[in-house]
């Protein structure tokens, strides 16, 4: 992952590459940290380029007429290989090419000799924050901050640490506290979580090397491993997944490695027994976030087995859809059905604008709120996304009375496979609390325990009937 914004320079006049370069080390280079790589035809650049990686460069600044390429021949190959970036003509005259006007990659044209000028005009219309890697509120830009806070639990994931560490003490003042190259223990963990400290931070320029390190993560997770137990795969997977979800921005290389990593997993949970990854995830110390989506993922699987809509497809878009339908919730032991109970317990709150800006409460409704939504933005960027997911994750909040969120659907205007995702969801969360009750986990007092009554109505009805029928426990 980049952490720093990246031009390419391509023109035959030296001149012209040495005046661009220098507007952009003396005058962007003021504000964000950036790297420029000088060519003198885009033939360079093409032949210097691994495709199947993202594209190197955010911004081109390109000359028309030259020997070995044009400016506009080169602007269509990169449209045909479909590149992420910014192309910018520097020319003698503006393009007569319609590509140019139909292009999204095409920013704009910079007349010669008015270089400074127009690198003026274009670059003051820009906001250069969006090219770096903090997408969540709760991180700022490389200009105002000097670090980003990491979950301990992702640290975790690493025996040996791969970027210095920092304990934030304050605004003012960050304390190193372990070493890049570091072997953390069992006793440092312990230690952590005794003070009670769920983050650590990186010094923003040393991002990188945690990001690099988070991709060999996932590539590992892809491979097929007999010697690493499924359910270590599924905790590592949702750490994985969560953290580069809520830190950094899901670049092509993650979005390949996160779907090959939650495909490896589809597989595997495709060929083990559905009741013993049940009883193992329960008896796991894993975050409630974990537990919940897994569990809710296990029984819809059961379900649809027993509706005879089991196929790797559906079993696909259910994995995505329990991995990321709470993503965007960045407390890992969070009880979903506590906190509806809580942020809702007055509804005045939301209602009073003046109010909901003094009352953590209503900062607390507003971010359960948003969370769905937030879900579903972080799962577009996952071009492998199967279809459907999306639809999954805006619709597990509502419920067999039209009374959820966000829309109040009705059990006939529910989709089929939405309303056995809500009813596992729900199944999910009372057995984790029967657990945490020390209620015997059985089928019988599942079913004590569940109004499945207040299922048996629209499109839930199918899903209700299958529960009837199904065991979770031997």
């Amino acid at each position: 992952m980049k952490n720093q914004i990246t031009f390419a320079v391509i023109d035959d006049e030296i001149e012209i590459r040495e005046i661009i370069s220098f507007y952009l080390e003396n005058e962007v280079a003021k504000n964000y940290p950036i790297n420029v790589k000088l060519f003198e035809n885009p033939r360079s650049l093409l032949d210097q380029t691994d495709f199947s990686k993202s594209f190197p460069y955010d911004f081109i600044l390109c000359d028309n007429l030259m020997p070995q390429m044009s400016g506009e021949e080169f602007y269509s190959v990169l449209l045909d290989k479909k590149v992420e970036t910014n192309f910018i003509l520097v020319a003698g005259k503006k393009p007569s090419n319609p590509l140019f006007l139909d292009g999204n990659l095409y920013q704009g044209y910079i007349q010669k000799p008015k270089i400074i000028e127009g690198l003026k005009t274009i670059f003051e219309k820009i906001n250069f924050d969006k090219y770096f890697v903090a997408i969540n509120q709760d991180y700022v830009t490389a200009h105002k901050t000097d670090y980003i806070k990491i979950p301990i639990k992702m640290i975790k994931m690493f025996q040996i640490i791969p970027s210095d560490l920092y304990l934030v003490l304050g605004k003012e003042k960050a304390v190193k506290i372990f070493l890049k190259g570091d072997m953390l223990t069992p006793e440092d963990y312990a230690s952590l979580e005794k003070k009670e400290v769920e983050y650590l931070y990186v010094n923003f320029y040393d991002s990188h090397t945690i990001s690099e390190a988070i991709e060999e993560k996932l590539l590992l997770l892809t491979k097929e491993n007999h010697d690493f137990p499924i359910e270590n795969k599924i905790s590592s997977i949702y750490n994985v997944v969560h953290s580069i979800s809520n830190i950094f921005s899901i670049n092509k290389e993650f979005s390949s490695l996160i779907s090959s990593s939650i495909n490896s997993l589809t597989s595997q949970i495709k060929d083990s027994d559905a009741k013993y990854l049940i009883l193992n995830l329960l008896n796991n110390k894993d975050s409630y976030l974990t537990q919940h989506s897994f569990l809710t993922l296990f029984i819809s699987n059961i379900l649809c087995s027993q509706l005879k809509w089991s196929n790797e497809s559906t079993l696909q878009r259910l994995t995505f859809a329990a991995i990321f339908h709470d993503i965007a919730l960045t407390d890992f032991n969070l009880n979903e059905k506590k906190e509806l109970k809580e942020v809702f317990q007055d509804q005045a709150i939301l209602k009073d604008s003046a109010v909901s800006k003094m009352n953590p409460l209503a900062e607390r409704q507003k971010l359960f709120m948003n969370h769905v939504g937030k879900a579903i933005q972080i799962i577009n960027k996952i071009k492998e996304t199967p279809l459907g997911v999306d639809k999954i994750i805006l619709e597990h909040h509502e419920d067999p009375f039209s009374k959820g969120f966000p829309r109040q659907l009705s059990p006939q205007n529910i989709s089929p496979i939405s309303a056995t995702f809500i009813l596992s969801h729900h199944l999910a969360q009372t057995i984790i609390e029967m657990k945490d009750e020390g209620i015997e986990l059985s089928d019988n007092n599942v079913r004590k325990k569940i109004a499945i009554e207040d299922f048996e109505k629209g499109n839930y009805k199918e899903a209700a009937k299958a529960f009837l029928s199904i065991k979770l426990f031997n």
